[in-house]
């Protein structure tokens, strides 16, 4: 996000400025995307094998250090359901890509906002919409099962797959209290910022932006370690209620 931010400014500068700025853009958004790319993946990875542990731990009734060394061992079943996992998301992950950079595009952050009929924001954000809900009822079960299962990674990946139809109210309920809780805890300096940015003729400067991007960031990366088991404790509990069933 820094390096879109900062690579965008002074694109409305003028055509005697085009190739400073294009070079410039070019150059943050590299940098931006290698290095967020990197640790997306890195922090992404390493909190579904905790989360993964912590469901196990949960639900057999084992300590962490005891679920982490027994996941150790199985990288390759992980690797496999979170692959699975990717391959049947795909059509949501990419409705979610397209509503994340057509919001963008209209955001006031950027020089010249793009302009859309409204009923094309509306199918935008309801596809958006349904695609987060659904990645994030079949991920948070997929987690829960995963931390269970002690054969291929493709029956994890399909069991969670089928058993998010099969407890689907429980788990939709379960994923628009989530993604509320999460806005608030984990994304609350975006969240204020968007409200504000929505309801009114609202546009960060220069280093207030600099000051949300890295303030939201350190708030996300401390709230994460009390809103992420408290919220995956709810599809472990689903998992091993439906074991003992």
């Amino acid at each position: 996000m820094a390096g879109f931010y900062f690579g965008s400014l002074g694109m409305g500068d003028g055509v005697q400025d085009l190739i400073a700025v294009m070079l410039r853009y070019l150059v943050c958004f590299t940098i931006g995307s290698l290095t967020g790319t990197v640790l997306i993946v890195w922090s992404i990875s390493d909190w579904l094998v905790k989360l993964t542990a912590f469901c196990r731990s949960y639900q057999n009734g084992q300590t962490l250090e005891e679920s982490l060394d027994y996941l150790k061992t199985r990288k390759g079943f992980l690797f496999v359901t979170w692959f699975l996992y990717g391959i049947l998301m795909t059509p949501f992950i990419l409705i979610l890509i397209a509503g994340s950079a057509i919001s963008l595009m209209q955001s006031s952050i950027i020089p010249q906002p793009l302009e859309l009929p409204d009923y094309i924001k509306i199918v935008a954000d309801t596809a958006s919409l349904v695609g987060l809900i659904f990645t994030t009822m079949y991920g948070a079960l997929l987690i829960a099962v995963s931390g269970v299962s002690n054969g291929k990674g493709s029956s994890a990946a399909i069991q969670a797959f089928v058993g998010s139809f099969k407890t689907f109210i429980p788990l939709l309920v379960y994923s628009i209290l989530a993604n509320i809780i999460y806005c608030v805890t984990m994304e609350l300096v975006f969240t204020v910022v968007s409200i504000r940015m929505s309801t009114q003729a609202y546009a960060p400067g220069m280093w207030e932006m600099v000051y949300i991007i890295f303030g939201s960031s350190f708030l996300r990366g401390i709230a994460s370690f009390f809103v992420l088991p408290f919220l995956i404790a709810v599809p472990a509990e689903i998992t091993k209620r439906a074991i003992k069933n």
